[in-house]
């Protein structure tokens, strides 16, 4: 309808959202590269008689000039099913569009509520797209994997939090480039620092090790500029599903 009211680009746009509910469709495959060739300036030919369709010839105006469009219309009982596959694949549309609409709702109340959750002195939680950052505003190992008490008691405080929260933890553990020792690529003493934290988050939370993700940031990317506070650990919480 829209083509045949020279409303190509609106044409081309309902033909494209067709191809997102259903990739192989090739009516909208045909009728895309239909009004592509319009907005090229293309003159079209095509049939003038076709069984059961009713066919105008229109005069339009194209980029290039005036050239002559054959317009096919259904016949009224072809016409009617075709409304009525339009209007499923309305419904399917409209029906994907709310459900990620629902989704994405779900997954911003739930980032908000575990940056609500795990904001407390100590710590920095910062909501992003698909999970929740959390730093430390001191380093949490003075030297080697051997935990201050303070340090002990805030991953001891977030465990408490994360009880009973559907959400999966990744910690990963940060190091210092020391001389001799390798400048990227991770380390051994960072991967240890993650298994320290999970040590303390399991036991406040009342889960198990395998709860949790290990993993070792690479000293090039350090969250902080200073070296006191990069002995330490960064926790990611995402919701489940998300």
């Amino acid at each position: 309808m829209h083509a045949q009211r020279g409303e190509f680009a609106e044409a081309d746009r309902c033909w494209a959202r067709v191809q997102e509910a259903d990739a192989g469709n090739a009516d909208a495959a045909a009728g895309r590269r239909t009004v592509g060739k319009i907005l090229a300036g293309r003159r079209l030919a095509r049939p003038l008689v076709t069984a059961g369709r009713v066919t105008i010839v229109a005069c339009v105006l194209l980029a290039g000039g005036a050239g002559w469009l054959a317009v096919r219309l259904p016949a009224p009982a072809v016409a009617q099913q075709q409304d009525s596959r339009a209007d499923a694949l309305q419904r399917r549309l409209d029906a994907a569009d709310a459900a990620r609409t629902a989704a994405a709702d779900r997954r911003m109340k739930d980032l908000n509520a575990i940056t609500s959750r795990l904001t407390m002195p100590g710590v920095v939680a910062q909501r992003r797209a698909d999970d929740v950052q959390v730093l430390f505003d001191t380093g949490l190992f003075p030297a080697d994997v051997e935990i201050s008490g303070p340090g002990a008691a805030l991953l001891t405080e977030i465990g408490h939090r994360l009880a009973g929260l559907d959400a999966q933890t990744t910690i990963v553990g940060h190091a210092v480039a020391v001389p001799g020792g390798p400048a990227s690529g991770g380390s051994v003493i960072a991967f240890e620092r993650a298994e320290v934290a999970a040590q303390h988050l399991s036991s406040a939370a009342g889960l198990p090790l395998t709860a949790f993700l290990l993993s070792t940031g690479d000293q090039t990317q350090q969250p902080f500029p200073d070296a006191p506070r990069n002995r330490t650990v960064t926790l990611m919480i995402s919701p489940r599903g998300a």
